[in-house]
């Protein structure tokens, strides 16, 4: 009986060997995800996309709670005090390529020359320009990413005042793009377009983009005015450019509306 238990049972356990040989062999046949009851390529790609998503929501958090401790005080002037045209934006700094807008403290009704300087000449000059923004001219020739230009305006009277920039090469634009789409979708559809834009503007001015995180925030307060993490969020964005006193009023906008407590219908 044991003879023929073992002969019996010598089969069996040359199967279980073979059979124990195929199944260490199995994984590296199915190389195809296709063939494999296993998406290993799609978790590994969602984990990435979900500690990107979370270092971009980090990232925005980082520049939000980084405002100044003691919000800056405006400065009163008198009437006979003719302020020169300070530039509002861009200033001093990257912006994504598209249409550019160019702004300054101004008075509406006042005529201004414009120059937009490249590194060994003007590139474009307008003068008599009236109010206190412009857009570069479609016929103008373009701007060059990497390049570092300088906006120089000039009122009656009144020293230039001027500011530089840099247009962002497209490589790394089309990364900022797609940096914000996945933070949109970390947030959730159920997250309010002001909240949204809280979130994109914190993450833009985080990586340097100052000018294109105003952007947001006004296309934001336009729907929502009466938003005071809104107002906060621009006057920090106006002390980081070097704007004391527009950052006071915003802080000051924003103050008021948290102290009413109440948002106007």
């Amino acid at each position: 009986m044991a003879a023929g238990g073992a002969t019996a049972g010598a089969p069996c356990r040359r199967r279980s060997a073979c059979e124990r040989r195929r199944l260490r062999r199995r994984p590296l046949e199915r190389r195809d995800a296709k063939n494999s009851p296993y998406v290993v390529g799609a978790v590994v790609a969602d984990e990435g996309k979900v500690d990107k998503a979370r270092t971009l929501v980090a990232g925005s958090v980082k520049f939000l709670t980084a405002g100044p401790k003691e919000p800056p005080t405006a400065v009163l002037a008198t009437r006979s005090t003719v302020r020169p045209p300070e530039v509002l934006t861009p200033r001093n700094g990257p912006v994504l390529p598209g249409v550019l807008v160019f702004e300054w403290l101004g008075r509406e009704s006042s005529r201004y020359t414009v120059r937009i300087v490249g590194p060994s000449d003007v590139v474009v000059e307008r003068k008599g320009v009236v109010g206190a923004r412009l857009e570069y001219p479609a016929d103008a020739p373009a701007l060059q990413p990497g390049v570092g230009y300088r906006i120089e305006v000039v009122a009656p009277n009144q020293p230039p005042q001027q500011a530089t920039f840099e247009i962002v090469d497209p490589a790394r634009a089309r990364a900022v793009q797609a940096d914000l789409g996945a933070l949109e979708s970390a947030l959730g559809a159920g997250t309010s377009p002001s909240s949204i834009a809280v979130a994109r503007a914190g993450y833009l001015a985080e990586i340097g983009l100052l000018h294109d995180a105003r952007l947001a925030v006004l296309a934001a307060l336009a729907r929502d005015p009466d938003e005071p993490v809104l107002h906060t969020l621009l006057g920090t964005l106006y002390t980081q450019t070097g704007l004391p006193q527009q950052a006071a009023a915003a802080f000051d906008e924003a103050q008021s509306l948290m102290t009413r407590g109440t948002r106007r219908p």
